[in-house]
């Protein structure tokens, strides 16, 4: 559960974060659109 509202939402593999090392917390730089 989130602190805070969520803007976004990754749907992903599963499997995906485990293989990445992506853990709860991790932070992420979304490119300008």
């Amino acid at each position: 559960v989130s602190a805070e509202p969520a803007m976004y939402a990754l749907e992903v593999n599963q499997g995906f974060y485990d293989e990445r090392g992506i853990e709860v917390g991790d932070m992420a730089e979304l490119p300008d659109r």
